[in-house]
């Protein structure tokens, strides 16, 4: 109960800094120029009017897990309890890509190629991309990377983005003397996306690079040192806005 009550009472505060991450810190940014400053604006309150729904169904989640929890008394869980935890925590993770610019379902789906989403990213596999241990992209990726582009100057035309490499766990070996490490590999990888957007008419102003090397798997943990789980690691995520996750 004195767990379910906290959640209540700082569920509000929970809630905006989740769905308004950059909120509680506007305070302490200082002085930044007006078009900045409009633009975290004008997404504050795209996220806000995007999310009141959300809002809303967060709030009657908290509330139903409240009052099951009191009807039920202390040590007894009913039997849809851990159904809207679930909900809850589905809610929550929801808010969190709502309140960046991320790719639709849509968008994932038209690019195919076997791109997934990953917290409104677009991912891309290195099975897809580049040999293991290589930079260099296959000619295969160049129909689906096309299609990024035509994301990135149609429905998302101006939009700043990231592109994210990212490699597995394994010492560099085959290509020691090239990258010297995974650090360095997702890095190039990375810029070898950038290079053929930028050949493709984007502007390096939209473009920032970012190399995670093995610091963000996204297979389970159980699964890291497996050879399915480091070739689901080892790939290319771009991502709308000017910053990762």
């Amino acid at each position: 109960m004195s767990s379910l009550r906290a959640l209540s009472r700082a569920s509000r505060s929970v809630l905006l800094t989740v769905l308004f991450p950059g909120f509680l810190g506007l305070s302490a940014v200082g002085c930044v120029p007006y078009s900045v400053h409009q633009q975290t604006k004008e997404e504050l309150i795209k996220a806000k009017d995007a999310n009141a729904d959300l809002i809303k169904k967060y709030n009657s989640a908290v509330q139903q897990l409240m009052a099951l929890k009191e009807r039920g008394g202390e040590g007894v869980v009913p039997a849809n309890y851990k159904e809207l935890q679930d909900e809850v925590a589905r809610l929550r993770a929801e808010a969190a890509r709502n309140v960046r610019p991320g790719f639709s379902p849509k968008d994932i789906e038209g690019v195919g190629g076997g791109a997934t989403d990953e917290g409104g990213g677009l991912a891309l596999g290195e099975a897809l991309l580049f040999a293991e241990g290589s930079a260099e992209l296959k000619r295969q990726a160049y129909s689906t990377l096309d299609k990024i582009v035509g994301l990135l100057v149609g429905e998302h035309a101006s939009e700043p983005f990231v592109i994210e490499g990212h490699t597995d766990n394994q010492p560099v070996v085959r290509t020691v003397k090239l990258y010297g490490d995974n650090v360095t590999l997702g890095y190039a990888r990375a810029h070898a996306v950038y290079q053929y957007f930028r050949d493709k008419g984007i502007p390096e102003s939209r473009m920032t690079i970012h190399t995670y090397a093995y610091n963000k798997p996204v297979s389970e943990p159980d699964k890291v040192n497996s050879s399915d789980g480091r070739a689901q690691n080892r790939r290319v995520v771009v991502r709308l806005g000017t910053t990762t996750i």
